[in-house]
């Protein structure tokens, strides 16, 4: 069995996999697992800095602390459904090279191996092609955001981040930071505010309400089911940006 350790964005769990250290992926290679990485998945290439046009206009004008999250890489591919096809194939890849070093390559494998990473990126084309299909009247509206983990989407669907709601977990938002928000809304005419469900919501829910706008949930994690998250992430754009929630079947669970 191969598994899959590290997201790209853990430095620590990474170098822990590539170098066979740490006792999670020690207990799995006692267990007959090949550990494949998925910062090696990824690459370098892929793995960039989102900047210059991806920045919001609150970001270009606020300095500090934020300056290092904005130059450093933004791991979050997997929400971007046409580099998580390059994720598709690339995982394909080392998974093969991992199979072949401990002599579990066979042709009966490496065809059952193409016939699933055939129907899984034709899964992953589909979910991209929702998008278009669903946002397309949308390109250039503003999304406000609770942190950065959408700028990829954004960029890909022609959306535009308005602002981030950068409020800690076990902080409250300042005056200042409420003003900030509160003026991008405005000025870009964003509908609603996208919180995260892994994220202490009474930041966003006191700027949703004081801005007359709707609040809803982006998820950049879900629960293990990818394609039931970006549905549901495709939803809650829709409903924000003021386009149709539905209409468009539910075309993953037909495959099913």
């Amino acid at each position: 069995m191969t598994t899959l350790v590290g997201n790209g964005s853990l430095g620590c769990v990474a170098e822990a996999a590539r170098n066979r250290r740490g006792n999670h992926t020690a207990k799995l290679l006692a267990r007959g697992h090949e550990v494949v990485c998925f910062a090696d998945v990824v690459g370098d290439a892929k793995l960039q800095a989102v900047q210059g046009s991806e920045c919001t206009e609150h970001d270009k004008e606020d300095s500090g602390h934020h300056d290092d999250e904005q130059h450093s890489p933004d791991p979050h591919l997997w929400l971007d459904p046409v580099l998580a096809q390059d994720l598709v194939r690339s995982a394909a890849q080392h998974v093969e090279v991992a199979l072949k070093a401990r002599g579990g390559w066979t042709e009966d494998e490496a065809m059952s191996m193409a016939a699933r990473k055939d129907a899984l990126l034709a899964r992953v084309a589909a979910m991209d092609h929702e998008y278009r299909e669903r946002l397309i009247d949308a390109k250039g509206k503003p999304i406000v955001t609770h942190h950065d983990a959408f700028a990829r989407l954004a960029k890909r669907y022609d959306l535009r981040v308005a602002a981030v709601v950068r409020i800690g977990s076990s902080s409250e938002s300042s005056p200042g930071d409420i003003a900030k928000v509160m003026s991008a809304v405005k000025e870009s005419g964003a509908r609603a505010i996208f919180r995260e469900p892994q994220s202490n919501a009474s930041g966003a829910e006191r700027i949703a309400q004081l801005a007359g706008v709707k609040l809803l949930v982006l998820d950049p994690l879900g629960d293990g089911d990818w394609f039931t998250m970006m549905r549901a992430n495709l939803d809650a754009l829709c409903e924000g940006l003021g386009e149709e929630k539905s209409g468009v079947a539910d075309q993953d669970a037909e495959r099913k």
